[in-house]
């Protein structure tokens, strides 16, 4: 729904379109000026060719005309929208009209493509507008687009993606984690834990089981690449398909969700952690039927926020994610009791994070699995880049796998080094290690664990024994 003025001497006017489109729950197309790193001309170009419908406001000015031009942007638009439906609205009295606007007008009601109507006040317009719309949708002009009535779906909002594999276990994990959320005492749920464990594919299915909760429907915004804290309340606007307009886009997020049963999902928010919370607080204290989740390497730490932490797979799942995703690579990829006894190791040495298997269980066609356990030396070199569509977060896995959970880069604290050394040789040195066991799949959880932890801690230099102690006793 593209609308189409002048903007100072029309923003009432706006406003009262944007009321009437809101409450036929269709989605206003507003171009605004203001700073943008494309040209105008371009931006209402491209925000015309994903429109529907035109609506035009018209009422003294022209508006203005870029140097080299033959028309202003307002009749350009017009011009554009060749092809769509349009309704256009034309407010009298107006004593000191243009005479360029004069022109536009006769051709408007000479081309007589358009529904044309005169109105007084924002307050008609309004009508004027919701009526109109309603009209053009019972004609099937889109029916793409239907009038909210009780057995009308939810709105179509950003979707989480859609995964490309299959998921190796953590159902039980997907099953909790949905309860929380749909009907958990927290109206926030936090998915926290280090680079490469999988928040962001249990959020996919979190948000997949969930979706027949919320009437309002699921909103997925992606904060990976938001590198401007002040860009937070952009994305979450771009998930609900909110376009821009005269007021703050936190304000226009906080209207459409007021009254709406709507989960949203904000992916992998530790980048921009404060804004998020600044933005999700707001939310929960004025949309009482809204429900958050978030993934995140940590928590938002507001009010009621519920986090759950996710750990590394168990042993099991993580060499049959190992399995599934070498014969992804190769059909006939098998294995024999050493290769297996091989697999957990390579999924130990990985601390069983999914990322880190995933992109080493595609090499192993390659390698083979003795020399793929050769080549994943200190720094992961073994792994290689992994699928050229992979987000550039998992690009950058070794780097996360070192920084978050294996710490035997130079850039992990001294503690948290020493911390892990002692953790191995509490539970690994000296003591035979049976993957298949179940004494030794204790043993195995127990490290996951460990590990995982001692990458949340702040350890002081000298405690760091006594800290790896006390996460195994």
């Amino acid at each position: 729904m593209f609308v189409s003025s002048t903007l100072d001497e029309m923003a009432p006017e706006r406003l009262a379109v944007r009321r009437a489109v809101d409450r036929l729950d269709l989605i206003p197309v507003m171009f605004e000026a203001g700073a943008r790193p494309y040209p105008p001309r371009q931006l209402y170009r491209s925000y015309l060719s994903q429109s529907h419908v035109f609506v035009g406001l018209y009422w003294q000015r022209y508006g203005w005309m870029a140097p080299g031009e033959e028309v202003s942007g307002l009749e350009d638009e017009y011009r554009l929208s060749e092809g769509m439906p349009r309704l256009i609205y034309l407010k009298e009295p107006a004593p000191e009209r243009d005479d360029d606007l004069e022109r536009l007008l006769d051709r408007i009601r000479d081309d007589d493509t358009a529904s044309y109507r005169r109105f007084s006040t924002p307050t008609e317009l309004e009508t004027l507008v919701a009526n109109d719309l309603a009209v053009l949708l019972t004609e099937g002009f889109e029916a793409a687009f239907s009038a909210p009535s009780e057995t009308a779906g939810p709105r179509a909002y950003q979707a989480p993606p859609i995964p490309a594999t299959p998921m190796i276990g953590r159902a039980d994990i997907v099953s909790t984690v949905a309860d929380l959320v749909t009907a958990g005492p927290s109206r926030l749920v936090t998915i926290t834990g280090p680079g490469g464990v999988g928040k962001t594919r249990v959020g996919i299915e979190v948000a997949a089981a969930a979706r027949e909760h919320f009437s309002g429907g699921v909103a997925f915004a992606p904060l990976e690449t938001v590198g401007d804290p002040k860009l937070v309340p952009a994305a979450i606007a771009g998930a609900l398909h909110i376009g821009e307009g005269p007021t703050p886009l936190i304000d226009q997020v906080v209207e459409h969700l007021r009254s709406r049963e709507v989960l949203l999902v904000l992916d992998n928010a530790e980048q921009v952690v404060e804004s998020t919370a600044a933005a999700i607080g707001r939310l929960l204290d004025v949309c009482p039927s809204v429900r958050v989740l978030v993934t995140s390497r940590r928590p938002l730490r507001l009010r009621g926020e519920q986090e759950f932490p996710l750990e590394p797979l168990p042993p099991e799942d993580a060499a049959a994610l190992f399995v599934d995703r070498a014969r992804a690579r190769r059909p006939d990829f098998a294995t024999d009791e050493a290769g297996r006894l091989t697999i957990d190791r390579l999924c130990l040495r990985l601390d069983r994070l999914p990322l880190a298997i995933e992109l080493a269980a595609a090499r192993t066609p390659l390698l083979g699995l003795t020399a793929l356990e050769q080549r994943l030396g200190p720094r992961l070199e073994g792994l290689g880049e992994g699928p050229a569509d992979l987000p550039e977060r998992h690009q950058r896995v070794r780097r996360d796998v070192q920084a978050d959970v294996l710490h035997r880069g130079d850039r992990a604290p001294p503690g948290h080094r020493r911390a892990e050394r002692h953790l191995e040789r509490h539970l690994l040195v000296g003591r035979p290690l049976d993957v298949h066991a179940e004494e030794g799949r204790e043993r195995l959880d127990d490290l996951g664990r460990g590990r995982a932890r001692i990458s949340r801690c702040d350890l002081d230099p000298g405690v760091e024994g006594a800290a790896s102690d006390g996460l195994v006793a």
